[in-house]
Formats: structure tokens, C-alpha cells, sequence
């Protein structure tokens, strides 16, 4: 009874067909674990060769007998010099090659497994058992390959973990310090809008203050002159020369003229009071175009002292 047995492995890039075993070597390599049949034909590498077929760039390297056939499809392969068969090119094994090896030991363990029994008699029936003995070993290397594999996966998947975590942490934090520029600048620029109204409002108050000096600078030309006319009528009247008019009421005239003096007086006080009171509004002034040029720039300035306040000077 013939066993007959055929497995596809397109995804690993693997084709094994396998009618019955009989005998077969394993080799162990750094890169791959291929099976070679002792009695199969060592095919040359360069071209041309049809068991050599060429698959963008893969080889396939095809051994074939009638026991077993097989179809491999690696990077490279070298014979070196004094061997009769080829090396795989290569350094350590990737998780594919390791898939690689550990399906086609797979696949030649069942194949054993279910390999018919023929008569005592005839030898070729029987798998030696250092052949499974060396197929145990490799798989045992492949098994401890694949847990090494896999235990650097999970490091590399922690150390991803944590480096994404990190991530998170810092777009969390550039969130937060973005939300809080953007209220700062809410605040600054409600702050400068403040400070531009109480600017109008003070240039506005300066103004009326300007308007009310000239106002008061007239006043007093007007007091000046009015004062000049009273000491002429004085001068005349208390002048004994010439035509004199009828003298009014002494008490009279030094009433008027005190009264005129009093006013003059309160006046230029009051002149004077509006200059200081200009003064200091227009250092106001100055000292909050400082603070908003401060503002613009960026730089806080320097603290924020007694503002002076704004008095409203009523006549």
C-alpha cells in the first residue's frame, strides 16, 4: 500500500510532495535546515539548469528522487569548494526562515510517522533512527529559535508600548500647554483691549484739559486787560491834574479792586493746578505706553505700580 501525501505552503514560500520516504539526511545550517535525499542529484547553481528556476529574484532549488521531491525557495545558495552539496547564503535565521524549517520538519515527521510498514525483509522500508534522532535535535533547535523569537517580540512590543505611552504623555502635555498659551493670549489680548480703552479715555480727558488751559490762558488775557483798564480809571481819578469827573465812593472802588484781585488770584492758582494736574496725566500716559509696548513685545516689563488715578476737574 502506497501512502501518498502532498502539502502547499504558498505563503512561506515552501512545496513539498512526498510519496514515501525512505531514507534521507538531514543538515543543520546557520540559516537554513534543508532535506536532501542521499540518493538525489546535486544540481549545479549557475544557469543554465531547469531544476534552478529564477522568481523575481528568489531561487527555488529543487531536489527530486523517487522517495521525495522537494522545492525550496531561499535568498542564495553556495557549494563550497569539496562539497557535494549546497550551503544556504546567509546570517542569523528571521521568524520566515524559522517558519520554514519548523513546517518542513513538520511535514517529514508525519511523513515518517505514516510511512507504510513493508515486510521485515525489505530494508528501505524503515527510517534509521539517528535520522529521527537528528530530525528530534533540529526541531528542538527550531523550537528554541522560535521561543527566542518570540520572547524578543514581546521586548520589542513592551519597548513599543512604552515609547508610545511616552508619546502620549508628551502630545498630553503639548495639549495642555497649548490650551493654556491660547488662554494667555485670550487674557492679553482682553488686557490689551483694556489697556488701548483706558488710553483713548485718557487722551480724550487730556484734550479737554488742553482745551480747558486755552480756555483759561484767554481768561486770563482778558483779566489782564480788564485789570489795565481799572488801574487807568484809577490813575485818572486819583490824578489832581486835569478835568476831574465826579469821584465815585473810595470804599467802593477798593472793593471792586480787591474783588478783582481775589479773582485774579484764584484764577492763576487755578492755572496752576491744571498744569500740575496735565503733568502728571500725561506721565500716566506715558507709563502705560510702556506697560502695552512691554505687552506687545513679549516680555512682562516690569511689575505694575500705583497707577495714577484720573481726577476729573470740574469748573
Amino acid at each position: 500500500m502506497e501512502l501518498s501525501q502532498t502539502l502547499h505552503l504558498s505563503d512561506v514560500g515552501l512545496a513539498c510532495q512526498a510519496r514515501r520516504v525512505d531514507d534521507f539526511t538531514i543538515q543543520s545550517g546557520l540559516s537554513f535546515l534543508s532535506l536532501i535525499p542521499p540518493s538525489s542529484t546535486i544540481l549545479s547553481h549557475a544557469p543554465p539548469q531547469d531544476n534552478v528556476r529564477d522568481h523575481g529574484g528568489l531561487n527555488w532549488i529543487h531536489y527530486s528522487t523517487p522517495q521525495l521531491t522537494v522545492s525550496h525557495r531561499s535568498q542564495g545558495w553556495v557549494k563550497p569548494p569539496g562539497c557535494e552539496r549546497f550551503q544556504p547564503i546567509g546570517g542569523t535565521l528571521s521568524d520566515s526562515q524559522t517558519s520554514q524549517q519548523l513546517c518542513v520538519l513538520l511535514l517529514c515527521l508525519g511523513t515518517a510517522h505514516h510511512a507504510p510498514v513493508l515486510p521485515p525483509g525489505v530494508r528501505g522500508s524503515q527510517v534509521p533512527d539517528s535520522h529521527l534522532k537528528m530530525l528530534s535535535l533540529g526541531l528542538v533547535r527550531l523550537l528554541r529559535e522560535v521561543e527566542d523569537s518570540t520572547q524578543r517580540l514581546e521586548r520589542q512590543g513592551e519597548q513599543v508600548a512604552v515609547e508610545v505611552e511616552e508619546a502620549c504623555q508628551a502630545l498630553e502635555n503639548l495639549h495642555k500647554q497649548s490650551f493654556q498659551a491660547g488662554r494667555t493670549h485670550k487674557q492679553a489680548r482682553k488686557a490689551l483691549q483694556v489697556m488701548s480703552a483706558r488710553g483713548d479715555q485718557r487722551e480724550r480727558a487730556v484734550q479737554d484739559l488742553q482745551q480747558g488751559l486755552e480756555l483759561l490762558v484767554e481768561d486770563e488775557g482778558l483779566l489782564e486787560d480788564r485789570m489795565a483798564q481799572i488801574l487807568q480809571k484809577l490813575r485818572v481819578m486819583t490824578d489832581p491834574q486835569g478835568e476831574s469827573p465826579p469821584q465815585p465812593n473810595a470804599s467802593q472802588m477798593k472793593v471792586k479792586v480787591d474783588k478783582q484781585a481775589r479773582r485774579l488770584a484764584s484764577l492763576a492758582s487755578e492755572v496752576i493746578a491744571r498744569d500740575k494736574m496735565i503733568n502728571r496725566h500725561l506721565r500716566s500716559i506715558e507709563y502705560l505706553e510702556k506697560q502695552l509696548y512691554d505687552m506687545r513685545e513679549g516680555s512682562p516689563g516690569p511689575g505694575p505700580g500705583p497707577e495714577p488715578q484720573l481726577h476729573q476737574h470740574h469748573k
